[in-house]
């Protein structure tokens, strides 16, 4: 009986030492990069009037590696990127409120928020408005 109680409690042991092996961090676990949807925020594409002002509340939650920068650029009409912000990251969550105010041309105005890795890699998000 103490064979089989000793044989039952090895199995166990077992079999718990190989669940645990098999939880390992994903090494290349990417940056999130969210526009929070609370009140008087903008988070998604749209279509605005000339010269509104928008607010866009970013958040960024680091993955395996550490987060930099966040760097935030602006194009209209699909032209080149025009960095407007680069904002050094110290705490995640990392939280940014940018105010945006739209030129007075009707056309489109995309936003892209990229943040930049301790590995060199960039992971970025954008909103695009079509401004009327």
């Amino acid at each position: 009986m103490p064979r089989l109680v000793y044989s039952l409690f090895a199995a166990l042991l077992l079999v718990g030492v190989a669940a645990c092996e098999d939880e390992q961090v994903d090494p290349d676990a990417p940056v999130s990069i969210t526009f929070r949807a609370d009140r008087g925020c903008t988070y998604g594409n749209d279509t605005v009037t000339a010269g509104d002002t928008l607010l866009v509340r970013v958040v960024a939650s680091q993955g395996t590696n550490s987060m930099r920068w966040m760097r935030v650029f602006k194009s209209y009409d699909g032209g080149p990127d025009q960095r407007t912000d680069s904002v050094s990251i110290n705490e995640d969550p990392f939280t940014l409120n940018k105010h945006i105010v739209l030129r007075f041309a009707p056309g489109s105005e995309r936003w892209t928020f990229s943040v930049l890795k301790s590995n060199g890699d960039a992971v970025q998000r954008s909103l695009t408005f079509t401004v009327q």
